[in-house]
């Protein structure tokens, strides 16, 4: 017997079911990626994901560690409001910031090495 999928009348996913269907369940062709996805009547919406906040200590760390401190300070110099505006961060980077990632590409560093 194989699995079928259901959601709620609201648009709910409800999970995968072999044998008879959960009250309420509505069929659906195909499961969501994410279990708090919503059908659309005829399809998934699948939530935004999540931001997420990289801390500061792990990225000096990072950027420490890759030899290139020097460099990212450099591109800092030559942008007085990012230099600004990093000194005032008290938690961290979000890793989409897209300036972040801009100016950890200028500084010639891997964005998707040092926000990972």
């Amino acid at each position: 017997m194989t699995a079928r999928y259901y959601r709620s009348v609201g648009g709910a996913y409800l999970g995968a079911f072999v044998g008879s269907a959960p009250d309420g369940g509505v069929e659906v062709p195909a499961p969501p990626a994410d279990a708090r996805a919503t059908w659309s009547g005829s399809a998934w919406i699948e939530p935004a994901p999540e931001r997420r906040l990289v801390p500061l200590g792990t990225l000096a760390a990072r950027i420490v560690a890759s030899g290139r401190l020097s460099a990212l300070s450099a591109v800092l110099d030559a942008a007085p409001s990012a230099r600004a505006l990093l000194m005032g961060l008290r938690e961290g980077i979000y890793a989409d910031d897209q300036q972040a990632r801009a100016l950890l590409t200028a500084a010639g560093l891997d964005p998707d090495e040092v926000l990972r």
